[in-house]
């Protein structure tokens, strides 16, 4: 797919139900945010450990179970104007850049080692 394709694809969507347990940080929660679409994303994944995604008001949460998802994401399509408010948020919150993301995280991470390991 092509990053033009894939963008309007993500902007036509309502929701994006990301299923993974175990995928660190993944960037498609935040690739979907640029767009006003927000995350349904299972309660305990690994990517939803950071501080930055919060249940109803930036990204959605929900059990890992095929009938709390099946009742959750009806119940969110019943409400598009809340889907609308987590969007707007998501958007205001998630995405990053690569710099900034150099600059927060692998710079302070090359410093520590650097610091922790430097000859004296």
């Amino acid at each position: 797919m092509t990053g033009k394709f894939l963008g309007s694809t993500y902007a036509a969507a309502d929701l994006f139900l990301f299923s993974s347990l175990y995928d660190m940080d993944s960037l498609v929660p935040m690739e979907v945010a640029v767009y006003k679409t927000p995350s349904v994303i299972l309660r305990g994944a690994t990517t939803v450990s950071d501080a930055r995604y919060r249940d109803g008001e930036n990204v959605f949460l929900i059990d890992n179970h095929p009938r709390a998802m099946t009742e959750n994401i009806y119940h969110l399509v019943k409400n598009p104007e809340k889907i609308s408010s987590v969007g707007e948020f998501a958007q205001r919150d998630l995405p990053r850049s690569w710099h900034s993301i150099v600059q927060e995280e692998v710079q302070e991470a090359y410093l520590k080692i650097l610091r922790d390991y430097s000859l004296k």
